[in-house]
């Protein structure tokens, strides 16, 4: 695993069950490094495929169109 999505995934964790804005996640695991949305979507896309049974149907990092990701894990 990528260090960035070391970082994504603990911060999603930590706060799991909220929905977290695309903002919110930049700030917190790019911070002054001044991460992109294109980039936040690449890392989410990669831990999905680390982590879901299937990819394209996720339960674990759902998806909130134009808010951000929440993620789910019991």
């Amino acid at each position: 695993m990528r260090p960035t999505e070391y970082r994504l995934l603990t911060y999603m964790a930590l706060n799991r069950d909220r929905v977290l804005s695309h903002q919110e996640l930049l700030d917190k695991v790019w911070g002054n490094d001044g991460g992109s949305l294109d980039s936040l979507k690449w890392h989410v896309s990669a831990l999905r495929d680390k982590l879901e049974i299937d990819p394209k149907k996720p339960d674990i990092i759902v998806t909130f169109p134009r808010m951000g990701y929440r993620y789910i894990r019991s």
